[in-house]
């Protein structure tokens, strides 16, 4: 299954912003039940018009967006939709729910599975040799751009690479998820917890499967900070985020389009210091925080109507994803005459392939 895991990435079609080109969490898993792949089939988009159901979801833990914010995100996403992709959206007026419900609706899609293959850091008990080799493996099967990896993340690494190897490399940049990952564990939010407690919010691993069951919602906006390590599908983009993710696209059971997406505001939001870095230094005003997370939820809705990719590098396009958390940066680079539908690979409709595991779905 292609999952959109928005991070940007050079080492793999993710979306972690990146394509991510393989991993549906049945796909690694093996031997737990029977692997019944279907393709998800391309949304028809009648008349060029599409209606989007939309659920804010709120942790009160943070500090969340006004409805007058709202109003703006969603307003800049069919704005930017339309100039991209020449589709007219309307949106449901966004059905505010707590967090603790919305993962309600969420169905126990093999979590025991799942669990298996999230990287415990909250407990400690992760094992670190393991994220090495995934990484690894992504970095050699992009052997042909490496030089331009280590280029573009040698001045994000937390420590140098011990060795100028792929190995020497994938250390470093496991060390430098872990580390930044690991602060959240610390640093408090607004009722004085850590911002990521012992619930399961944070994990991307939940979002991903949360359309399996009957989620009455095609677009998924949170405050809750989406920041996680896993055994499989982490790029060179979210470990030098540690493992923040923006936004998904993935699987759905129940929705029209067979897709649905979140995204979460914490990263355009929130002036914690590790995600001022991120952001370059950039500090956001409400309406300039409203109106970029806008912007980047039209990315996702690329992925939800049209299943586009990523064409990386490609910085007039609202499918390259953005550098680290730069977003104001992407934004003003953005050009839709310069990246029309079909201008590359990436940019035409259906490029990506994306697939679902059947047997979760009749679970």
């Amino acid at each position: 299954m292609v999952i959109f895991r928005s991070f940007a990435s050079f080492a793999r079609l993710t979306i972690l912003t990146t394509v991510t080109a393989s991993l549906c969490l049945a796909a690694v898993i093996s031997g737990r039940a029977e692997e019944i792949w279907y393709p998800v089939p391309r949304p028809k988009i009648d008349g060029d018009k599409a209606l989007l159901r939309v659920a804010y979801a709120v942790n009160p833990s943070f500090s969340h967006m006004s409805d007058a914010q709202l109003a703006i995100l969603l307003a800049e996403a069919r704005q930017v939709t339309r100039d991209h992709f020449g589709i007219e959206l309307t949106f449901s007026q966004p059905e505010i729910i707590g967090i603790s419900d919305l993962f309600a609706l969420r169905p126990n899609v093999a979590d025991d599975e799942v669990l298996e293959w999230v990287y415990d850091f909250k407990g400690d008990s992760g094992n670190r040799d393991l994220l090495v080799e995934d990484l690894l493996e992504r970095l050699q099967t992009n052997d042909s751009q490496l030089d331009e990896i280590y280029a573009f993340a040698a001045p994000h690494l937390t420590s140098a690479p011990l060795s100028a190897t792929a190995e020497g490399f994938a250390v470093a940049l496991t060390e430098t998820l872990l580390n930044r990952l690991n602060v959240w564990r610390i640093i408090p939010a607004n009722d004085r917890r850590a911002v990521i407690d012992d619930t399961v919010y944070n994990e991307w691993t939940f979002w991903d499967t949360l359309a399996h069951g009957a989620l009455p919602y095609d677009i998924a906006i949170t405050n809750q900070l989406v920041a996680s390590a896993e055994y499989y599908g982490m790029d060179v983009h979210s470990a030098l985020r540690g493992g923040i993710t923006v936004g998904t696209t993935s699987y759905s059971r129940d929705g029209p389009f067979h897709t649905y997406a979140f995204l979460s505001t914490f990263p355009f939001s929130n002036d914690y210091v590790p995600i001022v870095q991120l952001r370059g230094g950039a500090r956001y005003d409400e309406e300039e925080a409203a109106r970029l997370a806008g912007a980047y939820l039209a990315h996702e809705i690329g992925h939800v109507l049209l299943h586009l990719g990523h064409p990386f590098n490609q910085s007039a396009c609202v499918m390259n994803p953005a550098q680290l958390l730069d977003f104001r940066a992407w934004q003003n680079n953005l050009d839709a005459e310069r990246c029309a539908l079909g201008s590359s690979a990436e940019m035409v409709p259906g490029a990506a392939k994306l697939s679902y595991n059947a047997a979760w779905v009749l679970q």
